[in-house]
């Protein structure tokens, strides 16, 4: 049985796998095509988010996800 804690550490850790999944893209894409990679990164993460959960299911699952980046300011969590 898992604690509240081990389970959100847990969540932290597979967004943070996609989070580091969708920055090697967004590098890559902006060595070959110029740009910003803040910009290329964030809009990798929307558009998967959109491929895997629906036109109207992704935003929760990204309200979540920018939650969890906001929560995790000097919190001990898989982010930091």
């Amino acid at each position: 049985m898992m604690t509240k804690e081990i389970e959100q550490f847990e969540d932290g850790n597979a967004t943070l796998e996609l989070a580091n999944m969708l920055k090697e893209y967004a590098v890559s894409k902006t060595i070959l095509n110029g740009g910003d990679p803040a910009s290329a990164l964030f809009g990798a993460a929307m558009k998967v988010l959109q491929d895997q959960h629906g036109k109207d299911g992704w935003i929760p699952v990204a309200k979540r996800w920018l939650q969890t980046l906001i929560d995790a300011e000097g919190a001990p969590t898989s982010y930091n």
